[in-house]
């Protein structure tokens, strides 16, 4: 069964008339299938009682709607006229069900369109059809006692079940009944409240909330669409790490936040406002991967990790790939932080060389702060108890192989071989990068 909302919850701030100009806008009326949410367990019979007062408001707002588009264009016609006394129930029956399924939708949304306000019409004789002012359903009754328990009923059972499942991660809950499973389902409903970010097909994230703010951890870019303004919307995002070369570490992903979590003032980014209906892009970075003598390029560097939309970029660039051995090649521009092995300097992380420009060593650099010898890797940042933008170590041992681990932005460890110039050696990768969004 379909059922993806079409009534977004920021039209709990829309007045009717926009309600209306909007759907004037898109030339048709929201329509939504059938939905069981809320609706206690009932016979077959019942459910397809409810079902047909559901489609028959649906059906005749549809037709309601046609004939408003068309009397707006100067034609004279006249509302849809139930067949019968049932079907002009079942549509008020039907009209209800929307305005319970839907209790943060004001409730003149589901109003009959035929009193929709319009201006008056030469061709249309009778009732001041067109000037009237437009009424107001009835607000559903208070929820009585008797729904109340029910309803605290169907929380405690969800709290229940979800905090078995939490400590019993092999053997989960098993239903004892049906009417066990849906009670669950009802209680998840009213403890959910609707997303304020909608993600995109092929996006992954995880969600967790911390001090009453909620963050949602992107591992796998993508697009995601926020349903209201979010002003106070924090990032924290990392390129991917480069790859290691030989005895020396990549360098970091670097850095960019408007959070308190920062090193150098070039990591500090813009603060944003994440605008309703509008689409967003994320990319994340990639670790660099391995290449070949004398040094991992060919896409060692690691790949950046952006955000962008409706005007906003922000990119966190991907860690420089390392030199190799103790060559100390110069790579100064375009990366986040400095690989090992070269005297690159970090745009948005720790450099690799010490005073003067003089290299410290193989390691690489990492976001918070620069190298201090040649065998410890630049140090990262700490946020939510996960530490991120490690430089990779320098001079592991000949072989030896410790990728950066994935949605760090780690560098690579240097350990690779020092086999024969000209040929493919093992070295490590970079880890991916990672983008964090809080509010």
């Amino acid at each position: 069964m379909n059922n993806q909302n079409p009534y977004p919850s920021y039209l709990s701030n829309y007045t009717y008339p926009q309600y209306i100009s909007t759907n004037l806008g898109l030339g048709y009326i929201p329509q939504s299938p059938y939905d069981l949410s809320g609706v206690k367990y009932k016979t077959k019979s019942d459910i397809l009682t409810l079902q047909r007062q559901w489609d028959t408001f649906n059906r005749v707002q549809t037709i309601n709607f046609s004939i408003y588009l068309k009397i707006l264009r100067g034609q004279p016609l006249n509302w849809y006229v139930f067949v019968n006394n049932q079907e002009a129930t079942d549509y008020r029956n039907g009209q209800q069900l929307h305005t319970l399924r839907y209790p943060y939708i004001p409730p003149a949304f589901f109003q009959s369109v035929s009193i929709a306000p319009i201006p008056t019409s030469r061709f249309v004789t009778g009732p001041p059809r067109f000037s009237q002012v437009p009424s107001v359903i009835s607000p559903p009754p208070p929820i009585k006692e008797s729904q109340k328990i029910e309803n605290d009923a169907d929380k405690s059972i969800f709290r229940f079940v979800s905090s078995y499942n939490v400590l019993h991660s092999t053997f989960t809950y098993q239903f004892q009944s049906n009417e066990e499973m849906m009670a669950y389902n009802r209680g998840l409903r009213l403890l959910t409240p609707p997303p304020v970010i909608v993600f995109g097909n092929g996006i992954q994230y995880t969600q967790s909330v911390i001090d009453n703010r909620t963050y949602y951890t992107i591992t796998i870019g993508g697009t995601f669409t926020v349903a209201r303004d979010i002003f106070n919307a924090q990032y924290f995002m990392v390129g991917g790490g480069g790859c290691a070369g030989g005895a020396c570490g990549g360098g970091a992903g670097g850095l960019q936040t408007n959070t308190s979590f920062y090193t150098f003032p070039s990591q500090k980014g813009q603060n944003i406002t994440l605008s309703a209906r509008m689409t967003y892009n994320v990319t994340i970075g990639q670790g660099g991967i391995i290449g070949n003598y004398p040094e991992c390029y060919n896409g060692g560097a690691g790949g950046d990790t952006t955000l962008s939309g409706n005007g906003l970029s922000i990119t966190a660039l991907g860690g420089a790939q390392a030199g190799w051995t103790s060559w100390y090649e110069p790579r100064t521009t375009g990366f986040g932080c400095g690989g090992g092995g070269s005297y690159s300097i970090g745009l948005q992380g720790g450099s690799t060389s010490g005073a003067n420009g003089a290299p410290v060593g193989n390691s690489g650099g990492g976001i918070g702060g620069n190298n201090i010898d040649s065998i410890t890797p630049g140090p990262g940042i700490t946020y939510n108890g996960v530490t991120y933008g490690i430089g990779g170590t320098g001079y592991v041992s000949y072989n030896t192989i410790i990728n950066g681990a994935p949605n760090t932005g780690n560098g690579g460890a240097g350990g690779g071989s020092l086999g024969p110039p000209g040929g493919p050696v093992p070295v490590a990768s970079g880890g991916s990068g990672v983008l964090i969004l809080s509010f």
